[in-house]
């Protein structure tokens, strides 16, 4: 399944090239994607709608029972508290979900570079 994901990104990658469009990865999520956002204040929005964290366990079984890709994009605001992170995955990896995280805002600033891999975001020397 992750394969076919990425053979979508790669297309859409290339079908955006064609027309001299650039995009970033995050801009060209499938259609169906899972995104969990969380603010500064650590309130949890999945696909906009704010969630309350004792309530994700319930919400996370339920978006992904049925589904066969259990993939979910994960993107952080600035000063986002780490907790609320740690919280999100634990819950995450107890309904056999897989992060991909997203660039957060710190990665937009001047000055600053994402490691989306990581997840994080540095300081540029």
């Amino acid at each position: 399944m992750r394969g076919l994901l990425t053979s979508c990104f790669l297309l859409a990658a290339s079908a955006a090239g064609a027309q001299g469009q650039r995009q970033a990865p995050w801009q060209r999520l499938p259609s169906d994607a899972i995104v969990a956002r969380i603010d500064s204040t650590g309130q949890v929005t999945v696909n906009r709608q704010p969630v309350s964290s004792s309530s994700l366990d319930t919400l996370f079984v339920r978006i992904y029972s049925p589904r066969p890709d259990k993939t979910l994009f994960l993107q952080m605001a600035a000063g986002a508290p780490d907790s609320t992170r740690r919280r999100v995955h634990r819950v995450a990896a107890g309904a056999g979900v897989t992060i991909i995280p997203l660039p957060d805002d710190r990665s937009r600033a001047p000055g600053v570079r994402s490691d989306a891999r990581a997840g994080r975001s540095s300081l540029r020397s």
